[in-house]
C-alpha cells in the first residue's frame, strides 16, 4: 500500500485515544506519534536515496520485519504497564509502535511481506515501476475516505448528498 498508511495511522490513534486518556498525553501529541508512526516502517527509503547506489525492496529490509515491530510493541507495553500508566511517554511509544505494526499489516494485503524472515538479509534490487503496481487500491480508497470521515463527520452527508444527486 502506498497512501493508506496516513489514515490508518489516524484511524487508530483517533479510536484508542480514548482508552489511553488516563495518560494524560495530548491528543495532538498522541496522533502526531501515532501517524507517525503508521509510516515509520519506510523511512528507510531515504537510507536508499541518501547512502545506497543500489535500490532494495523496501519490504526486504529490517524495517519491515514483522519480528522487530511487534518486539517493540511488546517492549512498549511492558513499559507502560510496569510504568503503571503515570507518564506520557510509553503511552507514545505504544501508539508508535503499534501503528508500525499495522503498518506491516497494510503491506501485507497490498504487497509481500516476510512474516517469517530471518534477520541478516536484505532482498535483491528493484525498480520504482514496481512501487506503482499494487492491486489493493479500493482498499486504501475505502481506509482514505474511512479517515476523511472520522476526521470531519459532515464530510460524509456532504458526499452522500452528491451521490444521490447524481
Amino acid at each position: 500500500m502506498i497512501y493508506a498508511h496516513i489514515p490508518t495511522g489516524y484511524i487508530i490513534s483517533n479510536l484508542l485515544f480514548r482508552k489511553i486518556k488516563k495518560c494524560h498525553v495530548p491528543y495532538k501529541q498522541f496522533l502526531f506519534m501515532g501517524i507517525l508512526g503508521a509510516v515509520a516502517p519506510d523511512f528507510d527509503v531515504f537510507y536508499f536515496f541518501f547512502k545506497d547506489d543500489i535500490l532494495y525492496h523496501t519490504h526486504r529490509f529490517y524495517s519491515h520485519y514483522p519480528i522487530v515491530w511487534f518486539s517493540l510493541f511488546l517492549m512498549a507495553v511492558a513499559w507502560m504497564r510496569l510504568d503503571n500508566y503515570n507518564s506520557k511517554t510509553p503511552s507514545l511509544a505504544v501508539i508508535f509502535t503499534l501503528n508500525g505494526f499495522v503498518h506491516l499489516i497494510l503491506d501485507t494485503i497490498g504487497g509481500k511481506i516476510y512474516w517469517l524472515a530471518r534477520i541478516g538479509t536484505v532482498g535483491e534490487a528493484f525498480g520504482m515501476q514496481q512501487y506503482l503496481l499494487w492491486s489493493s487500491a479500493t482498499i486504501e480508497l475505502f481506509i482514505l475516505f474511512a479517515a476523511l470521515c472520522l476526521w470531519n463527520k459532515k464530510l460524509i452527508i456532504r458526499f452522500f448528498k452528491i451521490i444521490a444527486g447524481l
